[in-house]
């Protein structure tokens, strides 16, 4: 056997286990079905590539290389789809919105096949490996729907951040180097318009790499579910597109000056280092824990203080400002503080009735189903949040010795065994208890310093204020609309005693 056919005989096991494992495990839902089927067909493609590797038992005919390029076309819908519903909690409104685009994704390549399938594949004398007008279109939407589905991967990943951010990153790395292959094998047969067996190794070995990283995100999220709220606006700044314009501006730079020099017999090995170099690079700079290093190194061997309040509280006014739902602004809020801590989980609890009953607001780490397993009963809590609003300071509910601080560990259960001590932090505005903040699960575990503890008192204070001023909008809001109602009932009550009197 062959390296490649023992490459592609691991990918194509490796894609078909996952992909079973998932449809078992998501109860068929959309995303998947949607994983499911689109490893499956990469998977039969990897086969197909392998009997068309030459000197394999069946040779390179014109007809199995027309099949391979017909399953190619379903990718890009399929992964797609996918995207667009990968751990979204509102992925409906994400395929109403991108249903034209997804439409296009399914159904132009499958028409570029089906309506001009004897001009996939030139059948010149020289040699059959040769891509025809229609296989060169395929190429071409081959990379446009790789790069929508990164955009939609990285949008995904944006709106992530702590334990979920944690969870989904391996799947996100593992598709984006599988889909930066695509692009990079795409790009060398436009280049050249050949099918050249050569990429078929590369795209095995991502592939396999892809089911494993999947492996790593599924052992570590359980599911598919993490009820993510991406953004739906368009993001301008995409970290997808910049990889894959830049990749593909290089390449055509590269492949100029090859040209100019008289050809060049490495420059599809420089191609593929080129992507393996931006593939590090965005690697490292998803990494939390480099951040996190990075900044300990400037704070320590530079004297700088390791939060710069100025900047701190600036983007933190800007990302909470304008909220006018205590839900939203509790996202906001837990996911400023998982991103600026570097913790993995925050959650908000708020007490919205001053009854002592807690509800689940937002969270990096917990789904609405597990939070409202983990809510406690009133009985529980109730002299913990007395304590609380007697003394609303940051607390270590891991080094307190205090019986009433029981309560708060049993509601916000550690993630990892080595993620540090949690943080309980109330917020209270005018000597009400409005909800806590419950932190834990720091990258590398790091303690909490005084700084930290400070900003994360500043925090809680201005997060109650905020729900102050939310609920007192609710409330004049609320009493406008009785008096406008109290106002309508006279009218009424008054046009009948008129009509009666009549």
């Amino acid at each position: 056997m062959t390296i490649f056919e023992i490459s592609t005989g691991l990918a194509a096991i490796l894609a078909t286990s996952i992909a079973f494992r998932v449809l078992w495990r998501e109860n068929f839902s959309i995303p998947g079905l949607a994983f499911g089927g689109g490893m499956l067909l990469l998977a039969v493609e990897a086969i197909l590539g392998c009997l068309t590797w030459p000197g394999s038992p069946a040779e390179p005919t014109i007809a199995l290389l027309q099949w391979r390029l017909t399953v190619m076309t379903l990718l890009p819908g399929v992964w797609l789809l996918f995207a667009l519903t990968y751990s979204r909690g509102n992925y409906f409104v994400f395929l109403k919105s991108w249903r034209i685009v997804l439409a296009a994704f399914l159904l132009l390549p499958l028409a570029t096949v089906i309506l001009f399938h004897d001009h996939l594949i030139s059948d010149g004398a020289n040699s059959p490996l040769r891509l025809g007008p229609a296989g060169r279109a395929l190429h071409v939407f081959l990379i446009v729907g790789a790069t929508t589905v990164l955009m939609n991967l990285e949008r995904t990943f944006r709106a992530s951040v702590g334990v979920m951010r944690w969870q989904l990153k391996f799947m996100i790395v593992g598709l984006g180097t599988l889909f930066l292959t695509r692009v990079y094998s795409s790009s060398q047969s436009l280049l050249y318009s050949t099918i050249n067996p050569a990429l078929d190794l590369f795209q095995t070995i991502a592939l396999s790499i892809a089911s494993i990283l999947g492996f790593v995100s599924l052992h570590r999220a359980k599911t598919f579910n993490l009820d993510l709220q991406p953004s739906q606006t368009l993001v301008y700044q995409s970290l997808a597109v910049l990889l894959v314009g830049g990749y593909l501006l290089s390449v055509g730079f590269l492949a100029k000056a090859a040209a100019l020099l008289g050809g060049s017999r490495t420059f599809p090995l420089q191609a593929l280092l080129l992507l393996v170099a931006l593939v590090a690079l965005t690697m490292l700079l998803l990494s939390d824990r480099l951040r996190l290093h990075v900044r300990r190194f400037v704070s320590r061997h530079l004297r700088r203080p390791v939060h710069n309040f100025r900047e701190v509280w600036s983007r933190f006014s800007e990302k909470t400002v304008g909220h006018v739902d205590e839900t939203e602004l509790c996202r906001a809020t837990v996911k400023w503080i998982a991103e600026t801590l570097d913790v993995l989980s925050v959650t908000a609890w708020l007490i919205p009735h001053g009854d002592g009953r807690l509800t689940f607001a937002a969270s990096t780490a917990l789904t609405e189903a597990a939070a409202e397993r983990l809510t406690p009963d009133v009985e529980k809590t109730a002299q913990s949040l007395q304590k609380l609003r007697e003394k609303p300071d940051a607390i270590d509910i891991d080094d307190s010795r205090e019986s009433w601080v029981a309560a708060l560990r049993d509601f916000h259960p550690a993630q990892f065994a080595k993620g540090g001590n949690r943080i309980c932090i109330p917020m209270v505005a005018g000597n009400h208890l409005l909800g806590l903040i419950m932190v834990g699960d720091r990258v590398g575990n790091v303690p909490m310093s005084i700084e930290d503890l400070d900003l994360l008192k500043c925090i809680g204070d201005e997060v109650a204020r905020d729900l102050a001023r939310i609920r007192l909008s609710q409330r004049v809001a609320e009493a406008k609309e009785l008096q406008a109602f109290q106002t309508m009932a006279t009218f009424f009550v008054h046009d009948l005693k008129n009509t009666a009197w009549t």
